[in-house]
């Protein structure tokens, strides 16, 4: 297994830092930098091991944030939390500025609503050292709080990053879809051309061998022969597009019902039996889904396989199952 780095920067609230360099874990290189030399000695330290591709994370001093605690009702999900957040922020935190990064723990629930813990901080004092990140084409996707409690939280608004990377999977896939989509149709439209062509070439060979050979009974057989695997090659490859368009049509319903937080690594289709693994935020993620395929003429069953060391997909799945005919009819 080849090694992997990361490099964790500590920001303290007198404007220092301290910089390690970790390689599978390990400390291999620490730096600690005075405010006054902040900006020069971290761009080198990050320039030195520009190419170990090491993701930057960034942990805050947390006289640094602030912190209020609020509830929302029950059936608020996170991104209606994220839109109360930024809607009552002047009465949340009235000393901060307008721009800040925040993030959230739901501390409990009960019948009624959730009651969540919010983390804020001025994001005009990392910027800077996002910008410098983003400058040297460094990783930067985590901005937590230096206590044991906190270091879950992600203060960078990473739910509208998953969100974008989501839909531009989603409009990969369905590119692939359509383009497949357009060289069947254009694979189809040359084999009924070119068939046209091989039965008009086949019609004045077998007017002409009738001219020469009519009365012969084994021409008469041979033309029987050739007439009969006409038709099997005609029916063969009208089957084998019909089969790939049921293809076609199977992969782009199971894009279109796949929500979000819902991750796919392997899809099996064989005859009629169809095979979905993947990963999830929740199970809720999984039903969810899995109803979905129901109502567009599926029947199987879905299995939970465990959870995995992911914290953003940790639900692992198995979903298995056939279509109904009447939704594999391709005319």
């Amino acid at each position: 297994m080849s090694d992997t780095y990361t490099t964790h920067l500590y920001y303290h609230h007198d404007h220092s830092l301290i910089v390690r360099l970790y390689q599978s874990g390990i400390v291999v290189e620490e730096l600690t930098i005075p405010a006054s030399e902040g900006r020069n000695r971290l761009t080198q330290f990050l320039q030195k091991n520009i190419k170990l591709q090491a993701p930057l994370a960034i942990f805050i001093d947390p006289v640094l944030v602030m912190y209020a605690e609020t509830h929302v009702p029950l059936a608020f999900n996170e991104d209606d939390i994220m839109q109360y957040i930024k809607v009552e922020q002047a009465q949340l935190f009235p000393t901060l500025e307008e721009s800040i990064y925040v993030d959230f723990l739901i501390i409990s629930e009960t019948s009624e609503v959730k009651v969540i813990k919010i983390t804020a901080c001025n994001m005009n004092l990392f910027s800077e050292l996002i910008f410098l990140a983003k400058t040297l084409k460094i990783s930067c996707a985590h901005l937590s709080v230096d206590c044991e409690d906190l270091k879950m939280l992600n203060l960078l608004p990473w739910r509208q990053l998953e969100k974008d990377a989501s839909q531009k999977r989603r409009h990969k896939i369905l590119g692939v879809v359509a383009i497949s989509v357009g060289l069947i149709t254009l694979s189809i439209s040359l084999f009924f051309i070119k068939l046209a062509k091989d039965d008009k070439k086949s019609e004045g060979i077998i007017f002409s061998h009738f001219q020469r050979k009519m009365i012969e009974l084994e021409s008469a057989e041979n033309l029987n022969q050739h007439y009969h695997q006409l038709i099997q090659r005609w029916n063969f490859q009208i089957e084998n597009a019909r089969n790939q368009l049921r293809v076609v049509k199977i992969l782009r319903m199971v894009e279109e019902q796949r929500p979000e937080n819902l991750l796919l690594d392997k899809i099996i289709w064989n005859k009629n039996n169809l095979l979905l693994k993947g990963r999830a935020k929740d199970s809720v993620m999984i039903k969810s889904y899995f109803s979905h395929l129901k109502k567009n003429a599926f029947d199987g069953g879905v299995k939970f396989l465990g959870q995995t060391s992911d914290k953003k997909f940790p639900f692992q799945f198995e979903i298995e199952g056939i279509f109904e005919s009447s939704f594999l009819n391709i005319k």
